[in-house]
Formats: C-alpha cells, structure tokens, sequence
C-alpha cells in the first residue's frame, strides 16, 4: 500500500535582516553581484493596510535615487508589515537588483525593512489630525512619513540631481563636453564614510569625497558649491581632494549648483 503524507510548513514571512543577511548583502553588492542601494520614493500603492494581518501584498510604484545611477521609475509586488506598511511620499532605503531592473522584471526591489519604525495602529493618524483641530492647531501628515537617510554617508545631503546634491555622474559627463569653462578652489574635502554594505565596491581610489568649491566664473562673480567625487586612483584623488588645490572646472550657466571637475583639462580622460 502506498501512502501519501503531505508535510504543513509555516507560512515564511518577511523578517528583520540579521547579521548573516549583510554579509549575504555584502556579497551581492559585489562587483560580480549587480546590485546598488537606492532610495524609493514611494508614489502610491494599490490597496490599504488589512488590520487582520501581520503581513500582506501590495503594489508600489515610486522612483528609484541612486547616488551613481539616474533615476528610475519602477513598479512592485511586495510583502509588507502591517505595522510598515508603505504610503504615498514615503523615503526608503531599498537594495536593488541591477539586472531585473534593466530589464523590468519583479523582484529587482528589496525593502530594507530594519532602517524603518513600525507605524502608529490604524486610526491613530486620524485622531491626531483630530486632537490637533480641536486644540485649534495645524496638523501636517508628512511628519509621518518615512524619510530617508539622503545620500549614503551624509544624511543631511540631498541626492544627486536634486537642488542643493551636485551633478548626478551623467550630469557631470554633460558638463565636461558642453559646461562654461571656470576655475575652483578647493576649500574643504571630506572623506565620505562608506557603510560596510558598500565596501566590496569602493574603487582602488579609495572612498568618495565631498569637495566644497569657491568658483571663480567667467564673468567675475563667485560662488560656493558642495559636490561628491570618486576617484579611480589614489594619485588622482591625491591631485583633486586637497585644500587649496586650484581646478578646472565646467558649469551649467543656467544652474550654479551644477559643477563637474574638468577631467580632460586635468588629463585624467
């Protein structure tokens, strides 16, 4: 006689990353493993919270900020706390799958889940906005969102792209071949602290730097400006990364906030 026995496994839901998670993570944002950490900024999700649940689906679509790639809208089914769940305006710390990115496939997103407080019970937004009426005050929603960390290494920078972050690297590559020819100053230059997530893929130059600049237009006027550079040797970044160092520059007359390091002037190109 034969006998069939079907084995119940739990249910395996989404957890918390451990320890043994970064150092899989670690591996993964290797050269060879094609992925990036990113920011997702959630543009809307397609059901409400099921107050039943610990842990249900749900799409989210949002947009994609690398500090070295360009901006990438996405779409995603992804298996969310309750106590977490995701809203429209939300910032998050996301690791993204490079490959399933390119060519728009599910599962290129990753929520890093631990970077994120669980949410008030549902409801409790609702009463505040309440209590904050009857006392007569305003009550501003966003001071609920998830916010993120802003550029990897310095939270209170905005991303690349963005007014106040710099160029993004394709930005900056536009300006070296087209941007108005201006010279620099090199007045601060600090190293960018580089997460043990990013360490497999710092470049033999070491980690970036922020470089705050004085430059000197064409037209006589002067301005300040913070931008992150990387380096791909330690001479390059011993020539650029140094107080007082005088250097070409390219600008984006229509925006001062725009400014890329003249690589072809300085011979690196």
């Amino acid at each position: 006689m034969v006998t069939s026995m079907r084995i119940w496994r739990k249910r395996r839901e989404p957890h918390e990353p451990r320890e043994e998670d970064y150092e899989a993570f670690d591996r993964m944002i290797a050269p060879s493993g094609g992925w990036a950490l990113a920011v997702l900024r959630v543009t809307g999700v397609d059901r409400p919270i099921d107050p039943g649940a610990r842990y249900a689906g749900c799409g989210v679509a949002g947009v994609l900020h690398f500090d070295y790639h360009p901006p990438t809208a996405v779409e995603e089914y992804l298996v969310m706390p309750t106590r977490k769940w995701l809203r429209a305006g939300d910032e998050v710390a996301v690791l993204v799958e490079l490959s399933r990115l390119r060519s728009g496939k599910q599962r290129a997103v990753r929520i890093i889940w631990q970077r994120l407080d669980e949410r008030p019970a549902p409801g409790v937004q609702r009463a505040r906005a309440e209590a904050a009426r009857l006392r007569g005050e305003t009550y501003d929603p966003e001071t609920e969102l998830y916010r993120s960390a802003g550029v990897v290494g310095d939270p209170d920078r905005p991303l690349p792209g963005t007014p106040g972050g710099g160029t993004t690297p394709q930005q900056a590559n536009a300006l070296v071949d087209d941007g108005t020819r201006a010279t620099a100053t090199v007045v601060a230059a600090v190293d960018v602290p580089v997460p043990r997530l990013l360490r497999a893929i710092v470049p033999n130059g070491g980690p970036p730097v922020d470089l705050t600049l004085d430059i000197d237009r064409p037209d006589g006027t002067t301005h300040r400006v913070r931008t992150r550079v990387g380096f791909s040797t330690p001479e390059r970044r011993a020539r650029v990364a140094r107080v007082g160092a005088v250097l070409p520059v390219r600008l984006d007359p229509a925006d001062p906030d725009k400014v890329a390091i003249d690589t072809v002037a300085l011979g690196f190109a």
